[in-house]
């Protein structure tokens, strides 16, 4: 496809794009503040200040995701948590590293001692008009408000466990997902991480 083709087919799904959504463990958000968020130099790479150990540059966002379905924000925030599908690089890493489980095409690991805190976790899905968003990558995978946000609609959540599962994805409970992650990296792998 030339690039002139994909920009015009990424442009037709953004304006087909309705909806953008957030998720949080606060469940009576009447309006979204942009937060201050750091980019690495190379833009791939951000986290909230005060939160990151990022050094770039800052911009104040309010963000969001196409997809109503967000599995690493479906628990709770202070979980450490690693998002590993069939075709990441990381993949046969991780099988080996994990014999006797049954690792699927979409695997979220967690700490065996944070199965309990997400099985009686609550988080909130917002919806925004997405067309008060704007995407901040070539993909459209995070959508980004630069300006209040005001939610459109909103649905309570229960239960991490069984949303992951519900959504096709397999949880594999470890003893430490930090030190796996953590080790993961230290081999040369990326992992889709959070709170490690």
């Amino acid at each position: 496809m030339t690039n002139n083709k994909l920009l015009r087919k990424l442009i037709r799904e953004m304006i087909d794009q309705k909806l953008v959504y957030h998720l949080s463990p606060e469940h009576d958000i009447e309006k979204f503040e942009p937060r201050e968020f750091v980019f690495s130099d190379d833009g791939v790479t951000s986290g909230a200040v005060g939160t990151s150990s990022l050094k770039g540059r800052v911009e104040r966002l309010v963000y969001a995701s196409p997809a109503e379905w967000a599995p690493l924000y479906s628990l709770p925030r202070e979980t450490p948590r690693a998002f590993i599908q069939r075709e990441d690089d990381v993949f046969g890493a991780l099988v080996e590293k994990l014999p006797g489980f049954n690792v699927g095409e979409r695997n979220m690991l967690v700490s065996r001692r944070d199965i309990p805190e997400m099985k009686s976790h609550s988080w909130t899905v917002y919806a925004f008009n997405a067309s008060d968003f704007q995407p901040l990558d070539p993909e459209g995978i995070e959508w980004v408000s630069r300006k209040e946000a005001v939610p459109v609609s909103k649905k309570r959540m229960r239960d991490s466990v069984k949303f992951l599962i519900d959504s096709g994805i397999n949880v594999i409970p470890v003893d430490d997902v930090k030190s796996l992650v953590e080790e993961l990296w230290e081999e040369g792998y990326q992992v889709n991480a959070e709170g490690v």
